[in-house]
């Protein structure tokens, strides 16, 4: 069954990876740009923008990351201890295991990952 920290936790994890993996493409779309701007100022300013962009959200993800087990904490939420950054990167995780495994299936990610989590959709 299903719970509602159990499903919290999971929002937050795939939030994580989904704003993890956008500020990696963004820097390295701006260092792309930064190659190719053959010094035009135009495009050496929007390679600049693109990597205040990542930086803020990442800078706002880890916030909202430590924020909210502090928020559910001081509002005294059921079952607050729960909602911790470990148990949300511990979830993060199970999902990119869990991926792994559905992109490999019997390989060797699937070998390795064996014993590691026991995230299932």
């Amino acid at each position: 069954m299903v719970t509602f920290e159990s499903l919290f936790i999971t929002i937050m994890a795939i939030l994580v990876l989904i704003t993890f993996w956008w500020v990696l493409f963004a820097l390295f779309m701006s260092v792309f740009q930064f190659l190719f701007s053959k010094w035009d100022p135009d495009k050496i300013k929007k390679a600049w923008s693109s990597i205040q962009f990542a930086i803020v959200g990442a800078i706002i993800t880890m916030l909202i990351l430590f924020l909210v087990p502090a928020l559910a904490k001081y509002t005294k939420v059921n079952g607050y201890e729960k909602y911790t950054y470990t148990a949300i990167f511990k979830r993060a995780t199970e999902i990119v295991n869990w991926f792994s495994r559905l992109l490999d299936p019997g390989g060797e990610a699937n070998k390795a990952n064996q014993n590691v989590g026991n995230f299932e959709l």
